[in-house]
């Protein structure tokens, strides 16, 4: 006891603080909860909300822990054991339980859940602590509630034209995960179901649908029996469906050219329409499959706003139809400010030139003069997004390292008769250590066309050379990305070329000409196709008329008996003072007059409407834009032997009494008439249009399913038949005067009983029938020889429905192939013709009548 008296009384605070440094912790404790790494429950606190059907749990300590091998945490639906949940167990930084589901389980929709974590399962790392002090004092349970299915929902409903009456819907979600998803008829989930799908497939097909009809669709995500917040849209169906995301591609755009482009939902269509949105009329149309429209001619800085629709061509027993605008679209053309002509190509300093000229030769081959060279740098490009450097073919365009420094849009290089849009970024050397070459040489092509091909223009070959500021030596980077191509387009002259429509660039590969996917606008005389590499590249046409695909010295051998074709071997040409030939619209050619448009003094488009009631003033067509060309009246005045409408100055092609002859080769494949693409009807309306028996009812507009008058059909019937024409004098009928531009074919028509009198009215703009065109035509072929056969009108279904006064007529343009029925069986007596009728009908009297 002593001793203890004299102990300091530090010491016995040293020894106290000893004593509680050496006392165990308290047991273990869970610190925080975490959800998907949110923090969101503390012991004691409110129950978490909104969990995902399958959530990563961490549990943190406040120490390191271990767990017990056996251990399980089943997560356990509120109120009772069913549907319990198992999960694996994984400890991360000494301290801290994750849990996740097992074997992609996953967890209920807005249901309550706990999950517990037994006090013996989890126990401190810490070996100097107790058993007790390792533990949990007590079971540590965790309440939570999931996200309902409700809190989520399908998006972006819509509906793509993929069949005739069939709809492919699609649909967007990025909610938790479900079972699938179910399309039912109506705005509520309980409708009837039209399709239903697994949950990682975003689409359904549905069948049936009639076009000028409207459905109502709701699509929802569904897991058991419970479901998502449903989306639903009403939609009108037509197989013709709006064309969407119209815009121009600002990559492609031009001082004087604008691309526009689309995407397709249309099904059936013949093509497309692409129409002026300030006044609603055609600029042009593009063939079924075309996403892409590069319109030409354009002012230079001029806003253009532009529409499109999808379109049907009739068929004889549907009605012709077009499609729901697309969008609005708008662009702007460029100002000249980023063109460059570079003529001969001299600029940059000689030693510059030479030094390039050295890579050109070592990396091609081929002796290059600095004097075909031309530089750019970046004080010639600036920002512009579109630059244009105009050239000649075997030039060279040179870029320095810095020429694309400000600079990420597209470069154009255009010769005379072909132009390339690149990407800046092929062309980018991304430094200042060299450049980059464009070589743009034409190629002199030993080997043979493709069988039945003719080339049309220039061959190229395409180089992209790398030279470098330092050496001589050069190489070629022709490989690009399919995702940024190269585009190259060829322009050609109509009066060299047969057949614009099958024309197609093409490359050498294999030592031979492959064909390349080609777009074809007849509008501005292109055709582009895009590239990945460059190689040599050439136009292509399969020509009709005047032909030989015979390989001869200097060419290819003229067909024998046929003539040429404009621009084949052998073909005259045209001077400066010769008139429109026969099929072409004024201003297309050498020779072939000046152009006409809206500028055109005396040009008036409503001269050419139709419309209701009498579509044509008083002598419609004497004044047709360019009264010089042999555009005039649309059936020529004259004799039995008068010259053909149209035909060129000097041309002997005549109408006789007994068809048509020609020693001139009809031209075939006219384009004169831009809405007629694509159609059903185009080869017999070009036909008769390269003969001058057609005309349109606008410049380059032919409206091919409009309906044709009687006064349309009976003047080309007696013109086809070659009549004369019959003095003036009484007029037939007390609706026709004597000075109609059709009173002199309906005359004759009256005199040869091909047209009867009946009540004394002609009604010369009501559309003409079916069976009224077929009585003309069978009372038309008396003392004639024939040589079509076709059906009885016995036949048809609906022949007792055909005017007993003309059944007897009919039945005669029926039985000899001049008229045939309709593709159901029936005659459709009643029926009205379109224009393309008329020029098929008229076509087969052609061939089939003598």
């Amino acid at each position: 006891m002593r001793s203890l008296r004299f102990w300091p009384a530090g010491w016995i605070g040293f020894f106290l603080l000893f004593l509680a440094l050496s006392t165990p912790a308290d047991a273990l404790t869970v610190t925080s909860t975490y959800f998907d790494n949110n923090a969101v429950y503390t012991s004691g606190g409110a129950t978490p909300e909104n969990i995902t059907t399958r959530p990563t749990i961490r549990i943190t300590f406040d120490q390191d822990i271990t767990v017990r091998n056996d251990a399980a945490f089943p997560i356990i639906p509120t109120g009772g054991a069913a549907n319990t949940f198992s999960t694996n167990y994984s400890v991360h930084g000494g301290n801290t339980l994750n849990l996740t589901l097992v074997n992609s389980t996953y967890l209920n929709y807005g249901t309550n859940y706990s999950l517990t974590i037994a006090k013996d399962l989890v126990a401190a790392a810490d070996s100097t602590l107790s058993e007790e002090q390792k533990v949990l004092t007590t079971n540590y349970t965790i309440p939570f509630k999931t996200v309902p299915l409700s809190a989520f929902a399908p998006t972006n409903l819509k509906a793509r034209v993929i069949g005739n009456g069939i709809v492919e819907w699609t649909w967007e979600y990025n909610g938790g995960y479900v079972d699938g998803f179910k399309l039912v008829d109506g705005s509520s989930t309980s409708g009837l179901l039209k399709g239903a799908v697994k949950s990682d497939i975003r689409k359904v097909n549905e069948t049936g649908l009639i076009d000028g009809n409207s459905y109502t669709r709701t699509i929802f995500a569904y897991r058991g029996s419970d479901v998502s917040t449903p989306m639903t849209v009403t939609y009108t169906h037509t197989s013709l469906a709006a064309p969407t995301d119209l815009r121009a591609d600002l990559t492609r755009r031009g001082v004087h050219d604008l691309l526009w482009t689309w995407s397709d939902y249309a099904y059936g269509s013949t093509g497309y329409n692409i129409y002026d949105a300030d006044g609603d009329h055609l600029v042009g149309r593009v063939e079924a499959g075309s996403t892409n429209f590069l319109e030409s001619g354009l002012e230079e800085d001029t806003l253009y706003q532009r529409y499109v629709r999808a379109y049907r061509a009739g068929s004889g027993v549907e009605m012709p139809r077009i499609g729901p605008p697309s969008n609005v679209a708008t662009a702007r053309t460029l100002t000249s400010s980023g063109y460059t002509n570079t003529g001969s190509g001299s600029s940059g300093s000689t030693t510059d030139r030479s030094r390039i000229a050295d890579a050109i030769q070592d990396a091609l081959d081929v002796g290059v003069s600095t004097s075909d060279i031309v530089k750019l740098d970046g004080s010639n490009i600036g920002d512009s997004t579109d630059y244009l450097v105009n050239t000649e073919k075997n030039r060279y365009v040179a870029f320095t390292g810095d020429a694309f420094a400000d600079y990420t849009g597209s470069i154009r290089i255009a010769t005379s008769d072909m132009q390339l849009r690149i990407p800046s970024k092929w062309l980018d050397r991304g430094d200042d250590t060299g450049g980059s070459v464009v070589a743009v040489r034409e190629y002199v092509d030993n080997s043979f066309a493709p069988p039945g091909k003719l080339r049309i223009g220039t061959a190229y070959d395409l180089d992209i050379v790398r030279y470098s500021n330092y050496s001589k030596n050069g190489y070629t980077a022709n490989t690009f990305s399919s995702d940024e191509p190269v585009y190259i387009t060829f322009y050609y002259d109509y009066w060299r070329t047969s057949n614009p429509a099958s024309l197609k660039i093409h490359t050498i590969e294999n030592g031979g000409w492959i064909e390349l996917p080609s777009a074809i606008n007849t509008t501005d005389r292109s055709v582009q196709t895009k590239v990945s590499h460059f190689s040599r590249f050439a136009l292509f046409e399969t020509p009709v008329g005047g032909y030989s695909n015979t390989p001869v010295a200097g060419g290819y051998a003229a067909a024998p008996s046929t003539g040429a074709y404009p621009g084949a071997p052998g073909y005259v040409g045209f001077s400066p003072y010769t008139t429109t030939p026969v099929g072409y619209p004024p201003g297309f050619g050498p020779g072939y007059g000046p152009g006409y448009s809206y500028s055109t003094p005396g040009y008036n488009p409503q001269q050419y409407a139709s419309g209701t009631g009498q579509p044509y003033n008083a002598s419609p067509y004497a004044a047709y834009p360019y009264a010089g060309s042999n555009y005039g009246y649309p059936y020529a005045a004259g004799s039995a032997t008068g010259a053909a409408i149209g035909s060129p100055v000097g041309s002997s092609a005549v109408y006789t009494s007994t068809g048509v002859t020609s020693n001139v080769a009809p031209l075939s494949n006219s384009p004169a008439f831009i809405d007629i693409i694509g159609h059903w009807a185009r080869t017999s309306i070009e036909a008769l249009a390269a003969r001058g028996l057609v005309q349109g009812t606008a410049p380059r507009i032919f409206e091919p399913d409009k309906a044709s008058t009687r006064a349309e059909f009976i003047t080309l019937l007696m013109r086809v038949q070659g009549g004369g024409d019959i003095p003036p004098g009484s007029p037939v009928f007390n609706d026709v005067r004597a000075d109609d531009w059709f009173s002199g074919p309906l005359r004759e028509a009256t005199q040869r009983g091909i047209v009867q009198q009946g009540d004394g009215y002609f009604r010369p703009y009501a559309a003409i029938t079916r069976q009224e065109m077929a009585a003309w035509l069978g009372r038309s072929v008396k003392n004639r020889t024939l040589y079509g056969n076709g059906p009885d009108l016995s036949a048809m279904s609906d022949a007792a429905r055909v005017d007993e006064a003309l059944r007897a007529d009919v039945a005669t343009a029926m039985k000899n192939g001049l008229i045939q029925g309709r593709t159901d069986g029936t005659f459709d007596p009643l029926g009205w013709t379109t224009r393309a009728e008329m020029a098929t009908v008229l076509q087969a009297y052609m061939e089939k009548v003598r």
